[in-house]
């Protein structure tokens, strides 16, 4: 089970970057609409991406340096984070949810990210114990 654990959070960042929104003519990845959303600072999506991009570096920096207690919290900030820019464009253009190069990506992410937060909680627990 642990080795499992060890492959959940790749694969959801993986998976989060692969995310693919729709333009009017054609898609483009998660990975790619953040570098240009951070180009136009007078808009909401900046903010969106900034976020994002806070989530991805707490993901690849600070939490792998955090003793295990502190990263538990971290983790669950940096979830939050990655989620807001996909959260925004879910109410904005309600018919990304029909688009499979949307929808697949987003669901691997949001599973494999909430089994790798909840198993931690798991390791906490027995080591509290």
């Amino acid at each position: 089970m642990k080795t499992i654990t060890r492959f959940l959070k790749p694969i959801g960042i993986i998976s989060y970057l692969s995310i693919v929104f729709m333009g009017s003519m054609i898609g483009l990845p998660l990975c790619l609409w953040l570098v240009f959303a951070l180009l136009n600072p007078a808009d909401l999506e900046f903010y969106l991406a900034l976020s994002s991009l806070i989530g991805l570096i707490l993901n690849l920096v600070i939490i792998s340096k955090a003793n295990f207690s502190k990263s538990r919290s971290l983790e669950i900030i940096a979830f939050m984070f990655l989620l807001s820019p996909i959260i925004y464009k879910i109410f904005k253009y309600p018919i990304v949810l029909s688009q499979y190069f949307f929808l697949i990506p987003f669901l691997i992410f949001l599973i494999s990210y909430l089994l790798f937060i909840l198993n931690s909680f798991k390791i906490i627990e027995k080591s509290k114990n």
